[in-house]
């Protein structure tokens, strides 16, 4: 018999552009990977938004006063992806 094994990843879904002082949810597809979901910002990034929730399944980002672009980094284990945000 043969076992089917799937490649470690992870996908984001969600929109990549939210109005100031609201909220925006990035739905995380996680497969093969163990631990914890670790999200990042950029410089930039830390100006413009911050994370209310990130679990497994989903991460809860809000926006701030600025307009701008931000960088999200989501790890998990030694594996990361990147989305670029765009606060207007």
């Amino acid at each position: 018999t043969t076992v089917k094994t799937t490649k470690p990843s992870i996908k984001v879904t969600g929109r990549s552009s939210v109005k100031r002082k609201k909220s925006i949810t990035l739905k995380l597809k996680i497969t093969g990977i163990s631990g914890k979901v670790k999200v990042s910002l950029d410089k930039t990034g830390k100006k413009l938004l911050k994370v209310t929730k990130a679990d497994k399944k989903k991460v809860t980002l809000k926006a701030k006063k600025k307009k701008g672009t931000a960088k999200v980094t989501i790890r998990c284990g030694k594996y990361k992806v990147t989305k670029k945000i765009k606060v207007k």
